[in-house]
């Protein structure tokens, strides 16, 4: 095998590289592509860009294998504008229903709200809370049996035996 950095000694070898010319020629090229386009501006600046010169003629179009007749290309925009005007009607069409709809639901709406106004109660002006709804429901309850008499004389307080008092004691 054969290295093209090396030579057959097998010392190293430094290559000139390929090309170089020809990228020179190449800048210089662009360059004066770029210089003649300069100069055409400089020259023609004064005058529009859609200008034509005055000595080139309008030819017509050659008629080529991707060329469209006239007929065809005019047939085609009588479709497309009929296509646009029955869309058109639609769109029409569709917001006259969308309206008619609309004002329909409206109208329902008005009959609603007139319905529970009317079924309202006039006297609460304030809307009952539950707990106010539970009080005026509460069933009757039995009546509480009376309390016992409290107990005369001398009370234990923390378990204590009591004495038997005298009555006199009692009295004072």
């Amino acid at each position: 095998m054969s290295d093209p950095l090396f030579d057959q000694t097998g010392h190293f070898v430094l290559q000139k590289r390929n090309g170089t010319a020809s990228r020179v020629l190449g800048f210089i090229a662009v360059l004066a592509v770029v210089g003649a386009a300069a100069g055409y501006v400089f020259l023609n600046y004064d005058r529009p860009v859609g200008a034509a010169p005055a000595t080139q003629s309008t030819a017509a179009p050659a008629a080529g294998p991707d060329a469209i007749p006239l007929q065809d290309v005019m047939s085609l925009q009588e479709q497309m504008a009929e296509s646009l005007e029955a869309t058109r009607r639609d769109v029409a069409t569709q917001r006259a229903d969308l309206k008619n709809l609309s004002d329909r639901v409206a109208a329902l709406a008005a009959k609603i709200d007139g319905l529970q106004s009317s079924a309202r109660p006039a006297a609460p002006s304030e809307p009952l809370r539950p707990a106010a709804i539970a009080a005026q429901k509460k069933p009757p309850t039995a009546p509480k049996p009376p309390k016992s008499p409290k107990p005369t004389g001398a009370i234990s307080v923390g378990g204590a035996p009591l004495l038997p008092s005298s009555p006199q004691e009692d009295q004072k």
